[in-house]
């Protein structure tokens, strides 16, 4: 192609300026007619990129521009190639890179099987969609690749089902998105500038260059939600006001929520350090705020690991239902006045769980284990409060300046579940469970309702197994609806509880356990609460058969979003196994054929390219002799 314009008469050129397939006028009959498919300049009208001919590949040899008042629309399965490292007209904000220039209206809309593609070719990377002041832009199942910026904001957009890759920005924002259900794989897969950029962005994955952040945003409104943000310095640097994330998982190398003006919120994420050299989970410069989410599983904390510090507060913060765990230095530092922590949890840090420098600082409802040093405050001169709250096992208990200690801080075993995905969660018989100053439970997972009265003693009825499932049934003193928590070792291994239990009307407890491996034995006991500790009474001893069973078992999250799905199954007979996927009608989508094993338990892992749509469907397994089916959800 570039030999084509070489060749061309200055004629030739001219003629093209004003030949274009999307901005045509009349021609005369010395012009060069570039192919119907090579666009550049503006549209003279409302424009339809349609994928039967001349599509669906259309190239973009100079700056497409769609004025105020006008419409482009582009149809599924359209691929639009910029011009790499060069623009026909030297015109736009990048004279030598071709744009997508959006004054009125882009509709990008795809299908799942059709995406819309706008990339470059091999010569090198373009300049990106702009969609400027006033104007207006949906993408939907639409994909944008090697471009300095992908899509550049300063009017407003829509993005649902996009993927942006390979470009030195992702997005960038000064005016309004909303983005859901996307993959950002840039440099700087986000970056939103100026006080009156607005960004949504939800359900989204962001990986960014090792040394970036994954979210940067100065300025204007940010609020994160359900995104898994990954492979960056900074997961979330952030000059917005306000600032809010929300259920979100997010994994850096130095900084993971860094908000430095106030009115920031964070509430039920996952902020866990990349590197053993990260500073700091959160960060507030402003008055900021930890606070719970939660659903029909009662309270869902915010969890930090693996920083240097996992809370610092340089402004006037209220921390809720955080948990730090494994944090490299200190648990929470209160480096300002006024900051009150409650409802925490902080384990195993080597240096002080909550170091203390301001005054007016408090500590309600918290449970501060295993770290060097629980508490400790500056000076004399800067009391910290301190009431409702366990400090076990710490090195020492208290340190520093002055403590006004009340008088419910006690010092016993909290009672950690240490099970499951909330090992940090409070056992049934736990001392705590109703310790806090609304009767509820203290730590992170507190206060709920508080907990129903424990049990005051157990005996076994019976224990076997049956059909390659551990069923236990005990008999427990109380009222019906008395709680407990079911624990669980190997012979001679370590106690751990796995799973909360409360009487029936007739006081007993029924529990089945499918965690087990055929061959293996395994002992059982129920909690209950003594003085100092929990007794684990009403022993049994069950064995599994070595003879393996047949079953299907979903280990993935369900409802999940569609691109994995995680499963367990076991065979009677060595042999092939096929596992389908089906959608509600019954109508086969995919099928994984795997080779020939042996009977017993197996695990595998399903994966859906571009992921499911939203809706119900089976697994269903099929070996030799047997067809077994599971049902699961999938969501955005």
């Amino acid at each position: 192609m570039t030999r084509l314009f070489r060749k061309a008469t200055i004629l030739a050129l001219c003629g093209l300026l004003a030949a274009a397939t999307i901005c045509s006028e009349a021609q005369s009959d010395t012009e060069f007619t570039p192919p119907p498919n090579w666009l550049a300049g503006r549209i003279q009208h409302d424009t339809t990129l349609t994928a039967a001919a001349p599509g669906p590949n259309y190239y973009l040899y100079g700056d497409v521009v769609v004025p105020s008042g006008l419409t482009l629309t582009i149809e599924p399965g359209v691929t639009l190639t910029a011009a790499g490292n060069s623009d026909f007209f030297v015109s736009g904000r990048y004279l030598d890179r071709v744009e997508l220039i959006v004054n009125g209206t882009l509709s990008s809309v795809g299908l799942p099987a059709q995406p819309i593609t706008f990339t470059s070719d091999a010569n090198g990377n373009w300049a990106g969609v702009y969609v400027a002041s006033g104007g207006n832009a949906t993408f939907d199942y639409a994909q944008v690749s090697n471009a300095i910026v992908g899509v550049d904001i300063d009017g407003i957009v829509q993005a649902n089902h996009c993927t942006l890759v390979n470009s030195s920005t992702g997005v960038h924002c000064t005016g309004q998105l909303q983005m859901l259900n996307s993959l950002l794989q840039c440099n700087t897969p986000l970056a939103a500038t100026g006080s009156a950029s607005v960004v949504a962005l939800s359900g989204s994955e962001l990986n960014g260059r090792a040394d970036a952040s994954g979210i940067v945003s100065s300025g204007g409104h940010l609020d994160v939600e359900n995104c898994y943000i990954h492979g960056v310095a900074d997961g979330i640097y952030s000059d917005a006001a306000p600032t809010t994330v929300h259920a979100s998982r997010i994994e850096s190398s130095y900084f993971g929520v860094y908000c430095t003006q106030a009115g920031a919120t964070v509430t039920s994420c996952v902020i866990a350090a990349s590197a053993p050299n990260a500073q700091i989970g959160l960060y507030f410069r402003g008055a900021g705020s930890v606070a719970a989410g939660g659903d029909s599983g009662g309270v869902v904390p915010t969890q930090i690991t693996g920083y240097q510090y996992g809370v610092y507060c340089d402004g006037a913060a209220s921390i809720t239902n955080t948990l730090v765990a494994a944090s490299s230095g200190v648990g929470m530092l209160l480096n300002t006045n006024n900051c009150i922590v409650n409802y925490c949890t902080i384990d195993g840090v080597p240096g002080y769980g909550i170091d203390s420098q301001g005054s007016g600082n408090a500590v309600y409802n918290a449970i501060i284990t295993r770290c060097n040093t629980g508490i400790g405050t500056l000076n004399q001169l800067q009391p910290l409060e301190v009431n409702y709250s366990d400090v076990w096992q710490n090195g020492v208990l208290f340190s520093g300046g002055h403590i006004l200690q009340g008088a419910d801080v006690s010092a016993f075993d909290p009672g950690y579940l240490m099970a499951g995905t909330d090992p940090y969660q409070l056992a049934n018989v736990s001392l705590f469970t109703d310790f806090s100053v609304s009767g509820g439970e203290i730590g992170a997972y507190g206060p709920g309702a508080g907990r129903v009265t424990p049990i005051v003693g157990a005996s076994l009825l019976s224990a076997e197994a049956v059909r390659g499932v551990a069923e236990l049934l005990w008999y427990v003193e109380g009222q019906s609806g008395y709680a407990t928590t079911v624990y669980k070792r190997t012979p001679n291994g370590e106690w751990g509880g796995i799973a909360a239990a409360y009487a029936d009307g007739t006081h007993k407890v029924a529990y089945e356990d499918r965690d087990v491996v055929p061959g293996s034995s395994y002992e059982y006991g129920l909690g209950v609460r003594g003085a100092t500790g929990v007794d684990i009474q009403g022993l049994a001893t069950v064995r599994i058969p070595s003879v393996p069973s047949s079953f299907l078992r979903l280990t993935s999250s369900n409802p999940s979003k569609g691109r994995a799905l995680s499963l367990d199954f076991g065979t009677i007979s060595g042999g092939p196994v096929r596992l389908d996927i089906l959608d509600i009608t019954g109508r086969q989508i995919q099928s994984s054929q795997l080779a020939a094993g042996d009977a017993g338990p197996h695990s595998t892992q399903l994966t859906f390219g571009s992921g499911l749509r939203p809706g119900i469907y089976w697994v269903r397994m099929v070996a030799p002799s047997q067809v077994l089916k599971a049902k699961f959800c999938v969501v955005n």
